[in-house]
């Protein structure tokens, strides 16, 4: 562990012992894993880091150590983590994807909604990422037929993954998606209505909100327009059961 802008370097003569087979070995020391060439408290330094959202070659220019050894100390970490990683009681699974900003680079998350925790990251979006989701659960133990609903968006790539990675899940679509093609489907009958009666104008968030977030002269006007404009007042029912 480095002090202030200084780096600390700790020399110590390690035994080397003679095992009962005859092998001769070096005495691990409390301080450090073996063949890491840094401290414990230094590991946990560059990951605590990382957990902050620093890049990698930001947090091995602060150190002062090459990225790659960073790099190496994540991956020993991540890796020993996800080995011991139980995911046997899964039953639930939650599909999502996200992607940075730039590049468009996908990554697909499998996440156990019980115990809302991730426990898969895979390159990718589509079918193939839900085919290693299903590979990795059966590596942990976990049968395909364990699981029973899947969650997930309306992407037609996923719905096929999951029906050929889970044969046996029912598939459900996350509320939040539902609800914002309703949303979007109730504005675009507003504004086709809006073209002809210009008392809509203004009023997108009177139908959009929910009902609880209105104010009284909102909720007056949503009832007058309901009686105005039946297309509408036709949809607000279904957005209401959401």
């Amino acid at each position: 562990m480095n002090f202030f802008e200084h780096s600390c370097l700790l020399h110590c003569a390690v035994p080397r012992i003679k095992t009962t087979d005859g092998k001769v070995r070096t005495v691990e020391v409390p301080w450090a894993r073996p063949g890491s060439g840094f401290t414990l408290l230094f590991e946990a330094m560059a990951l605590a880091m990382i957990e902050r959202d620093m890049p990698v070659n930001r947090v091995a220019e602060m150190l002062k150590v090459n990225p790659h050894r960073i790099w190496t100390v994540f991956n020993h970490w991540i890796g020993k983590a996800k080995a011991a990683d139980d995911v046997s009681s899964i039953t639930q699974l939650g599909i999502d994807e996200t992607s940075s900003k730039k590049g468009h680079k996908y990554v697909t998350l499998g996440v156990d909604l019980e115990e809302s925790r991730v426990i898969f990251v895979t390159e990718g979006k589509g079918k193939a990422p839900l085919h290693n989701i299903q590979k990795h659960l059966e590596d942990k133990g976990v049968e395909k037929e364990q699981v029973e609903p899947i969650s997930m968006d309306l992407s037609p790539s996923f719905i096929a993954g999951a029906s050929e990675a889970f044969p046996e899940a029912a598939i459900t679509f996350d509320k939040f998606h539902v609800v914002k093609l309703l949303n979007e489907a109730m504005n675009q009958v507003r504004i086709d209505e809006r073209k002809e009666h210009d008392a809509l104008k203004g009023h997108k968030y009177t139908f959009l909100r929910n009902r609880d977030n209105l104010t009284n002269k909102q909720e007056a006007s949503l009832a007058e327009m309901i009686d105005l404009y039946p297309t509408l007042g036709a949809g607000l029912p279904i957005k209401r059961v959401l």
